[in-house]
């Protein structure tokens, strides 16, 4: 049996997920966070196509819905991130949205939008794109010597 190492908290979810991407393990289903209206609770779900997925929720839903942000992973991460937020488990697979599971969701968006260049640029907003590449540029541009070290 594989030892798995204790997570109690979303913090230290994002730093194994974290060293998952440096490793560029990449699994077979997307773990989406998606949200009902502006300030609403996140479903956490796991989908082949979180795209298609979303499209599918807000056919039921009253509320519009958002793509906040997507990661590769696994069930079994779902269900972890399910018991660290059971406490803030509104129904299903909907919770409140905590500073802790927000903070989570902006480390994630960040990660998106480093991997739309490589990993999934057709689904992307070619925007983001355009804006992330000008600030890379942009830092560069500011200390160009720093790719030379």
């Amino acid at each position: 049996m594989n030892a798995v190492p204790h997570i109690v908290g979303m913090d230290e979810w994002i730093k194994q997920a974290e060293e998952f991407r440096a490793r560029n393990i990449v699994c077979d289903t997307w773990l989406y966070f998606i949200r009902a209206g502006a300030d609403g609770p996140v479903k956490i779900g796991v989908a082949a196509d979180p795209w298609k997925r979303l499209e599918t929720l807000q056919i039921g839903n009253h509320e519009k819905l958002e793509l906040l942000a997507i990661c590769y992973s696994s069930v079994t991460e779902e269900r972890l991130i399910h018991r660290i937020l059971d406490g803030q488990r509104i129904h299903g697979e909907w919770f409140k949205p905590t500073d802790e599971l927000m903070a989570a969701v902006r480390q994630i968006q960040r990660w998106n939008v480093d991997d739309a260049i490589t990993v999934f640029p057709q689904r992307f907003d070619p925007k983001a794109v355009a804006d992330h590449e000008a600030a890379v540029a942009e830092i560069l541009a500011a200390d160009p010597d720093k790719d030379e070290e």
